[in-house]
């Protein structure tokens, strides 16, 4: 297994433990484009220049699924799943967004569990009043037996209505020990959250009341929300999330699923614990890339296949030549190996090739993929297909093929397939 498949490992326990911080993909409909939630998010730069220090990002972020997030809620606040399901589907939901931050309680150690987790969640709704319905479903706790659950009104008023909650849960059995506190506000028909976890906190760490200098963090955490929220619903974000090709869920088994910016307004948001891989890129060659996205899908199926998204955009067409003209000479594997070009493939956008490689990250472990590169203006797609099995490349140019046209598009339907082995 690489590198990239343990830290997506990695990624999943850690959002799994995450309480309350839960949102979802891609469900109803409205008149305008959806909004470009992963630009929301706050990242570890975010929460660095508010003192906390050490942060990393766990994965990319997630888009999830409203049944997802219905259950695991209803499972906290002890109510039949599909009653909240339909509540919040009536609400109007559209998609949600989360992403995660760590701080590992012993750093430089990749096996370390997070000691603290600060999260950001946004939620987009068909319109402003089903928002309003779904932030006041968000706010009742009654019922709840597994923590003690506190709403409290912020120090001051956030965007067009907010609250504070402090939920404590001391039990194991219940996913504790932890203590969090976290701000939810609605703008519109977007309802977001952040917040802070402590885990195994101990008595001393949870008081009777939240302590006032977490409460300020929080709400300056908002406050940083609210900053990009607002810049996204003014669609000043290259809606890359809108333009990446994903893979159905509802047609393809998908075992786990992560994406978001990779660089955003000079922003490339360090990973957990110091992990780092190779996007967008170091140095001079990476330097004219303005904003960088990445989705990985990983698949249930034989073979283990996984298949990987990057978008990378340039100030220019020429930088983006540039660019894509030094990956083609130096002809290697997004694994970094040797790779062969596939002969007769088709041509894509406004340059193309496509790619053959084989990679063993450890002994007993080989992978054989299929990469297509492609330009398209000012913008650099590189997406792959591997796992055990070789793919068919014209399946993976397919794929290729139907991203640039969301690119084109700005609109994305799903891939309903997946490419067969060879």
């Amino acid at each position: 297994m690489n590198a990239r498949r343990l830290f997506l490992g990695l990624a999943l326990v850690l959002s799994i433990v995450t309480p309350i911080a839960a949102t979802a993909a891609t469900q109803g409909a409205a008149a305008d484009p959806p909004f470009d939630l992963p630009a929301m998010t706050l990242t570890p730069a975010d929460i660095e220049a508010l003192g906390m220090t050490g942060y990393g990002r766990v994965g990319n972020g997630e888009f999830r699924s409203l049944d997802t997030y219905a259950t695991r809620r209803a499972e906290f606040l002890e109510l039949p799943a599909a009653d909240l399901q339909d509540a919040f589907e009536a609400a109007g939901w559209r998609q949600g967004y989360v992403a995660n931050l760590g701080l590992p309680a012993e750093l430089g150690n990749p096996d370390s569990p997070p000691s603290h987790e600060a999260f950001s969640v946004v939620t987009e709704y068909a319109a402003a009043a089903g928002a309003a319905d779904a932030y006041d479903l968000n706010r009742d706790y009654a019922g709840v037996t597994a923590g003690r659950v506190e709403v409290l009104d912020a120090s001051r008023p956030f965007a067009d209505a907010s609250y504070l909650t402090r939920i404590v849960v001391a039990d194991p059995a219940d996913g504790g020990p932890y203590d969090q506190v976290d701000l939810t506000f609605r703008l519109g028909r977007v309802v977001a959250s952040t917040g802070v976890i402590a885990f195994d906190p101990g008595d001393a760490a949870t008081p009777d009341t939240a302590p006032p200098d977490v409460i300020a963090r929080v709400e300056a955490m908002a406050d940083r929300l609210l900053e990009r929220i607002e810049a996204a619903i003014s669609r000043e974000t290259p809606d890359l999330s809108n333009r990446t090709l994903r893979l159905d869920a509802e047609q393809v088994p998908i075992a786990f699923a992560t994406e978001g910016y990779r660089r955003l307004r000079s922003d490339d948001p360090p990973y957990y614990n110091g992990f780092q891989d190779d996007f967008p890129g170091p140095g001079d060659d990476f330097a004219a890339v303005v904003a960088a996205y990445e989705l990985n899908q990983g698949i249930e199926s034989p073979g283990d296949p996984y298949y990987v998204v990057r978008l990378l955009v340039f100030a220019g067409e020429d930088e983006a030549g540039d660019h894509l003209a030094a990956v083609r000479t130096a002809a290697l594997s997004p694994a970094g190996t040797s790779a062969e070009v596939v002969e007769g493939a088709a041509s894509l956008g406004d340059e193309s090739w496509t790619i053959s490689y084989r990679a063993e990250f450890e002994p007993g472990q080989a992978i054989a993929g299929v990469a297509v590169h492609a330009r398209s203006g000012a913008t650099v797609v590189m997406l792959l297909w591997e796992g055990s099995d070789a793919p068919d490349p014209a399946a993976v140019v397919a794929l290729g093929a139907a991203q640039l046209a969301c690119l084109e598009a700005g609109d994305c339907p799903p891939a309903t397939t997946a490419p067969p082995a060879t």
